[in-house]
């Protein structure tokens, strides 16, 4: 079960993200919440903790929905917050709050059904890829949507997945062909989930469980512009 929590001072807005959430994932097991004080949204997730959670927030107060989506990110930075917003003030601020997708208001009909769409590509368990390997032990499938980050050692490679750690002997080029959208290559010898990412940190990334992955000065501002494409369903802000 997916918890839809919705935040708005208007109706309006609220029936507008149900319908186009019903839209895309009518075929998802889901449940909706609204509120109108923001204070509620983070009771209600503290007070229940839902596994799977989405968070629209339509605000015309920019720093409020940042400031909002920082706490639910600490309740659990593996939620996803949406922030609708007529405006921003400084769009670095997205990448420390936790924002996964922001759509400028008053929202299109194509920006709100790609924001519904992301949601669920995120959520729906029968669309997560597998990509097989071979080991030693022959092919063994890997699927993406457990992987924290892959590094290169040498001539190997070892995939950080989910409390686990495989180790392969490919090039990281190969693997990262493999991957494709959503991994982000930050480093010589790093390759990112997009969906782990918490921050970038000055030499950094830190991921969703508190994790360093290095971000080299050459790749550095590309992969925050990539990031941040990704994170607004690549459509400029």
């Amino acid at each position: 079960m997916i918890h839809v929590i919705i935040y708005s001072k208007k109706a309006e807005d609220i029936d507008v993200v149900k319908k186009h959430i019903d839209m895309c994932c009518g075929d998802m097991d889901y449940t909706y919440l609204s509120f109108e004080y923001p204070m509620d949204v983070l009771d209600y997730l503290n007070a229940s903790h839902p596994e799977r959670c989405a968070v629209f927030y339509i605000t015309d107060n920019y720093d409020e929905g940042i400031e909002i989506a920082g706490k639910v990110n600490e309740i659990n930075p593996r939620y996803r917050f949406n922030l609708f917003c007529n405006t921003y003030d400084d769009a670095e601020k997205l990448f420390y709050s936790g924002v996964t997708y922001y759509v400028k208001t008053p929202c299109s009909t194509d920006g709100m059904l790609r924001c519904s769409s992301f949601l669920k590509k995120y959520y729906e368990e029968k669309s997560r890829k597998c990509i097989q390997l071979k080991s030693k032990n022959g092919m063994e499938n890997v699927m993406l949507s457990d992987v924290d980050y892959v590094m290169s050692d040498k001539r190997k490679v070892i995939i950080k997945a989910r409390n686990m750690e495989r180790t392969f002997y490919y090039k990281l080029d190969e693997i990262e062909n493999l991957m494709g959208e959503g991994f982000l290559r930050c480093h010589q010898s790093y390759i990112v989930n997009m969906t782990r990412i918490r921050q970038f940190v000055e030499d950094g990334i830190i991921l969703s469980d508190e994790t360093f992955v290095p971000a080299s000065r050459k790749r550095y501002y590309a992969s925050k512009k990539a990031y941040l494409a990704y994170i607004t369903g690549n459509k400029a802000i």
